[in-house]
């Protein structure tokens, strides 16, 4: 990314990583990721977060463009995690007299992070209603604890009305544009952003319900995250959004089907249930969870109001995709959703059995009263029992 005005005295000096291909060594990227941060230029020069040590010299040389000779007053810390934190002890090398901002919280875990020590008159540490001065800009702060650290804090000037959300609204990828003015312009924005917030931040739902209701209050016209682009119109689309994804209200009308297979026979149960959920105009998408990027598997249980699981019987239980899907959701804690259940087995079905126990565990689940039972193959007989299902489940 290259240095880019994105409001008065505000300029984006982020840098992009396009040769990371997991996030958090677990998420698959398809074109990389961005690590955002930006600059104050006023009579008090404030830098907004840092980026990943592996893109640290280019935004060092995206500071310089901006900065010239001159020295930053100000390091905000939003976000100890180490894409944002990884490049501040090169920062407070280069610029030891400036003084870091942060929340009481960040600054007792900055030793984690960073190989440096910052002299007490440095360390400004502050909370709810905080504010600091830089010029014309006043810069008041956002506790946002768990969103999806402890420490974070979200920052916002009253100048430019722009919005320093850390990670919120964030998302995976390098936009084609840095700023987005509309949810359209933000080409593919909402399923990478859908599948960054579900994995990363998913797990925190009431605390991203607590902080949309704060934020509500505030008149923001931009939000800059530390990933993805800087949104700068109908902002009220992606709130809304957060705001389902946060609450787990299914996004669509639609079915995900998930499956797993030995010999393909469960497969092509699984298939049959998408035909005939198809003739029925109704959305559905199908996965072999022993073949897919599962975080967006786990994204769309989030856009979907229906699930159905076809999985044979194995080792007395259900195969290990199987089960680390469960595992994922209940750990992103959906809930709210009708759930199918369709099962094989070769002389003792009793996966629908075992799915249903680990699913009872979940919040406001409604389950099909049928549940179809494969004996190995697909039969007429079968066959019958899916669509019944599927008339239920579609119902």
């Amino acid at each position: 990314m290259t240095v880019q005005k994105i409001a008065d005295e505000t300029f984006y000096v982020g840098a992009e990583d396009s040769e990371i291909e997991f996030f958090e060594n677990q998420y698959p990227l398809r074109c990389g990721v961005t690590y955002n941060s930006y600059v104050i230029d006023d009579e008090k020069i404030c830098v907004m977060d840092s980026v990943d040590e592996r893109c640290c010299e280019q935004w060092m040389k995206n500071l310089s463009e901006v900065l010239g000779d001159r020295k930053p007053d100000y390091l905000v810390i939003s976000h100890l995690e180490c894409d944002h934190s990884g490049s501040v002890s090169e920062f407070l090398r280069k610029y030891p007299d400036t003084a870091v901002v942060a929340s009481e919280k960040a600054f007792s875990m900055l030793a984690q992070f960073a190989d440096v020590k910052i002299a007490d008159d440095k360390k400004i540490a502050v909370k709810e209603n905080d504010s600091i001065q830089a010029g014309s800009h006043k810069i008041s702060f956002i506790a946002a604890p768990f969103v999806h650290w402890p420490e974070v804090i979200m920052s916002f000037d009253e100048k430019t009305q722009v919005l320093y959300s850390a990670d919120a609204f964030g998302t995976f990828d390098i936009p084609s544009t840095l700023i987005a003015r509309s949810i359209e312009n933000a080409a593919g924005w909402k399923d990478e952003a859908r599948r960054y917030f579900v994995n990363i931040v998913g797990k925190y739902g009431q605390m991203v319900l607590n902080l949309l209701k704060k934020i509500g209050d505030i008149d923001y016209k931009i939000i800059a995250p530390l990933h993805g682009p800087v949104l700068a119109g109908q902002l009220h689309n992606y709130s809304k959004l957060y705001r389902q994804w946060a609450s787990s209200e299914p996004e669509e009308k639609g079915v995900l089907i998930v499956y797993s297979t030995l010999h393909g026979h469960t497969k092509t149960a699984a298939e049959k249930a998408a035909e005939l959920i198809r003739a029925k105009n109704v959305e559905c998408e199908v996965f072999d969870l022993a073949h897919c990027d599962m975080s967006s598997v786990v994204s769309l249980a989030f856009k979907y109001d229906r699930i159905l699981f076809a999985a044979p019987t194995y080792d007395g239980s259900v195969m290990p995709c199987i089960n680390e899907f469960i595992f994922r959701l209940k750990s992103k804690n959906l809930a709210g959703r009708k759930i199918a259940l369709i099962e094989n087995g070769s002389w003792a079905p009793q996966s629908a059995k075992i799915v249903s126990s680990m699913l009872a565990e979940f919040k406001d689940l409604s389950f099909c009263q049928k549940t179809v039972s494969i004996r190995t193959r697909l039969t007429p007989e079968n066959e019958g029992g899916i669509t019944e299902l599927i008339d239920e489940l579609c119902e």
